[in-house]
């Protein structure tokens, strides 16, 4: 995208991308064109109907900060168990004491 005339970052104009939208057939690509975007949220203004549904793929980012959080809490917890829950489930089993 490139940056709105006149500067500052409340928004830049769009292009055109491919999407997948689900059709009877499946998902198809089907190309959009884009208007006004915060890199949040953007306007299509072309390309989709109001009844079509985008199929969002996630983002090697996203992948990567999912695998990245995964791996501190293995390693916060020794392995992937929640904190506490070991401990409960082991006081649990012992049985009543004397």
């Amino acid at each position: 995208p490139r940056p709105r005339a006149g500067g500052g970052n409340s928004g830049v104009f769009g292009g055109r991308y491919i999407v997948f939208a689900q059709r009877p057939g499946g998902p198809t690509p089907v190309w959009v064109q884009t208007g006004l975007t915060d890199l949040d949220y953007s306007e299509v203004v072309s390309g989709l109907s109001p009844a079509d549904s985008v199929l969002i793929l996630p983002s090697a980012s996203l992948v990567q900060s999912q695998d990245e959080a995964r791996e501190r809490v293995n390693r916060i917890t020794g392995g992937g168990a929640v904190p506490g829950m070991q401990q409960q489930q082991q006081q649990g089993s012992g049985g009543a004491r004397p």
